[in-house]
């Protein structure tokens, strides 16, 4: 699963502790230390996606033929989303 790749990459790139993770992330310590260990089996595609977004991460699923690729980039460089654009963020 490639959506945990970015996740770790941007944790390990702040030098953050489980417990600051567990903080940012809202959620509790030992789970933290499941996500840095690449055990995703506990975590939906939903959850993933809010970690994301709570590490400044944004995510674009394209669809194909039988399948998604999740595509990550940070926030901070992405283009904004049409709907900010036009006023429908959150």
């Amino acid at each position: 699963m490639t959506i945990w790749r970015p996740l770790r990459a941007e944790i390990e790139a702040r030098g953050l502790t489980q417990v600051q993770i567990a903080n940012l992330l809202q959620m509790h310590q030992p789970d933290a230390s499941l996500l840095v260990r690449g055990r995703l089996d506990k975590f939906s595609m939903t959850r993933l996606m809010q970690f994301a977004e709570r590490l400044g991460l944004i995510v674009q699923l394209i669809g194909e033929t039988g399948r998604s690729v999740a595509a990550w980039a940070p926030a901070r460089i992405a283009a904004p989303c049409r709907a900010a654009e036009e006023g429908f963020a959150r």
